[in-house]
């Protein structure tokens, strides 16, 4: 019993009033300096376990395995932070990770591996942030090893097992129609190649896959007239690629060999056309080559056009 007062001068059955047992104003460290690899004392410095093994309960009412409650009053002007995680790396092998969160989904449970809750209730302007990934080094990365975050998808069972298809790899939603964002997606950093770079292949082989898909209801599809290219180039596209203007892509434009072509529909032309004289004028002609046909108004007309 001395020993437990020495190293707990403060233990109360009643902790603060919750009934729980535990310390008032005291602060514990753990220490385990290992040097053997195989030691007990390796697998975990502090361990808690706990089995929940019963039937029923109340929905919305959450148990959990550790408990931090930290609340900082309006006083404070340094840094609180409710817990702090560090690891220093100086290894040259294995996979060190500062923090892992598994969780394995058995059964029809929704199951989450993080969760992080961001509420707002102050209005005042200052950040509020779900989740922030400093990332911090020096000079470049030509082979992309870093990345701030990185979602992998493996199968669950790899020898014989199904393909793999996981629904969404990033995904923002809102809990009703009252609910919105300002922009989901914002880069305002220098980038090296490219803000959205894709770089995998169609899943499952059938064209069907697309690089960006809007089944939304927005006010505009894509709009670049607040943007500056050094360029000038606003959309580049290769040779024999095109634009389709209907769903089927039967009708589409696109540049073949230096000619730009009109396909699967007429051309409409609501105003007038506009040639250059250079190379275009002639004061001399071969003989009658035929007739180009076009419509105006929907009377279908011909142009003579004559032999260069």
């Amino acid at each position: 019993m001395r020993v437990v007062q020495d190293f707990f001068p403060n233990a109360t059955k009643n902790v603060q009033g919750t009934g729980i047992r535990g310390t008032n104003g005291d602060t514990f460290m753990f220490f385990n300096y290992v040097t053997d690899p195989n030691s007990a004392s390796n697998s975990s410095t502090l361990r808690t376990q706990k089995i929940a093994s019963y039937s029923g309960g109340t929905r919305g009412v959450v148990k959990t395995g550790t408990w931090n409650l930290y609340h900082v009053a309006n006083g404070p002007t340094d840094y609180h932070w409710a817990g702090l995680d560090e690891l220093i790396n100086e290894a040259s092998a294995g996979e060190n990770v500062a923090r892992y969160s598994k969780a394995t989904k058995m059964s029809q449970g929704p199951t989450w591996a993080g969760c992080f809750e961001i509420a707002d209730a102050s209005y005042a302007g200052a950040p509020a942030i779900g989740i922030e990934v400093t990332a911090r080094g020096n000079g470049a990365d030509p082979s992309r090893q870093r990345n701030g975050v990185n979602v992998a998808a493996h199968r669950y069972t790899s020898a014989g097992g199904q393909d793999l298809e996981w629904g969404r790899g990033f995904w923002t939603s809102a809990a009703d129609t009252n609910c919105r964002f300002g922009t989901a997606f914002e880069n305002t950093a220098k980038v090296a190649e490219a803000v959205f770079c894709n770089k995998g292949a169609d899943g499952l082989a059938n064209g069907s896959s697309s690089l960006l898909k809007d089944t939304g209801a927005l006010g505009r599809g894509i709009d670049l007239s607040e943007a500056y290219y050094s360029s000038g180039e606003a959309i580049r596209l290769g040779n024999n690629q095109r634009i389709s203007l209907e769903p089927t892509g039967s009708r589409y434009i696109r540049s073949v060999s230096g000619v730009i072509e009109v396909n699967g529909a007429p051309l409409q032309v609501n105003n007038s056309l506009s040639f250059p004289s250079a190379n275009l004028v002639s004061s001399s002609s071969g003989g009658l080559g035929g007739y180009l046909t076009i419509r105006i108004d929907g009377v279908t007309k011909k142009i003579p056009f004559y032999n260069a």
